[in-house]
């Protein structure tokens, strides 16, 4: 936002001689938001039995944690807006989005997820957090800022609200969730955010590239956390797709670089199938992967080399065809 200054004239008598004399004051409206979101944000702690007490010694960081743990995420996630620019809130956003997906997890020690939306507030606001002040706030009726009472109800809400400001964020929370609970299952709209564009259309028969958070990303940390059977499934779906792409979109998926899949993550998968049926940790469960696993590259391999061919012959054709004519 662009740095605003008012200028309030004070029109004064000094003197003797009643001189009129001027005086200027300049008051930085940026400065004016910030102050007045802290002091909205040690109000709003106040009305709850928050037991983190917040110092003026803390850093914006511990009141934006405070602020988390208390279930006050629009608050929350006004302070990053304002405090933070570009790399910076980005950062900050990752902050708390994996501090929200670690209240998602049931073998997380102390997630007592309270649901704080029995009480209300009238506070001056603004229309929108993400535009800035305007000059036209009003005061409107403020819940305690969690939407229903399940926690994954609230980080799709706000993931799903925040993902294309930081196209990352979906990663993080994934990430978050596999190292926190080892044992979880993501849920379907999360996998989901890695499979759609922003539009909501599949690129399942584009291969597994994307943006930062595409499907290469999500059989990465699968991989990554020892998500075996999610790993195979996720690339098997993407292999089989490619395979039996749509009329239309057979020759776009014959042209150079049409489609792109991890290899190199892919052998480092297979790698670690080997090594645990090595050891003998889950040998039958590994031998079944690798076969599935193999007949899937195989054929993908297979059919990358027909499209080969294929392109080869009808360039073959061409020059042929030219050659006739001259």
């Amino acid at each position: 936002m662009c740095l605003i200054k008012l200028c309030f004239l004070y029109t004064a008598a000094f003197g003797t001689d009643s001189e009129l004399s001027t005086l200027q004051f300049c008051v930085d409206i940026e400065i004016l938001e910030k102050e007045y979101t802290l002091t909205e944000a040690l109000y709003m702690l106040s009305t709850v039995n928050s037991k983190s007490k917040f110092s003026e010694s803390y850093s914006i960081e511990a009141l934006t944690d405070i602020l988390v743990n208390e279930n006050l995420y629009d608050l929350a996630f006004t302070i990053v807006l304002k405090f933070w620019k570009e790399s910076g809130m980005k950062r900050e956003l990752e902050r708390v989005f994996a501090a929200i997906a670690q209240q998602c997890c049931p073998n997380r020690v102390g997630n007592s997820g309270r649901n704080l939306t029995d009480t209300q507030q009238l506070l001056l606001l603004p229309s929108s957090e993400d535009d800035g002040w305007d000059g036209n706030s009003k005061t409107i009726a403020v819940a305690h800022q969690v939407q229903g009472s399940c926690q994954w109800e609230t980080l799709e809400l706000y993931l799903d609200k925040y993902k294309d400001l930081h196209p990352r964020l979906p990663v993080i929370v994934a990430e978050t969730l596999l190292y926190t609970d080892p044992e979880i299952e993501l849920p379907l709209w999360l996998i989901q955010m890695f499979k759609t564009t922003k539009g909501g259309n599949r690129m399942i028969s584009w291969g597994m590239s994307g943006k930062e958070a595409d499907p290469a990303a999500l059989f990465r940390l699968y991989t990554n956390y020892g998500r075996h059977t999610e790993a195979a499934s996720l690339l098997v779906e993407y292999l089989d797709s490619f395979a039996s792409s749509r009329p239309m979109d057979v020759l776009h998926r014959k042209k150079m670089s049409a489609a792109w899949f991890p290899y190199t993550t892919v052998e480092r998968f297979w790698c670690q199938l080997e090594e645990m049926q090595g050891f003998g940790h889950s040998a039958d469960q590994c031998d079944r992967l690798k076969k599935l696993l193999h007949g899937a590259l195989m054929n993908h391999l297979q059919q990358v080399v027909v499209d080969s061919e294929d392109i080869l012959s009808s360039v073959g054709g061409g020059q042929g065809a030219e050659s006739q004519s001259s």
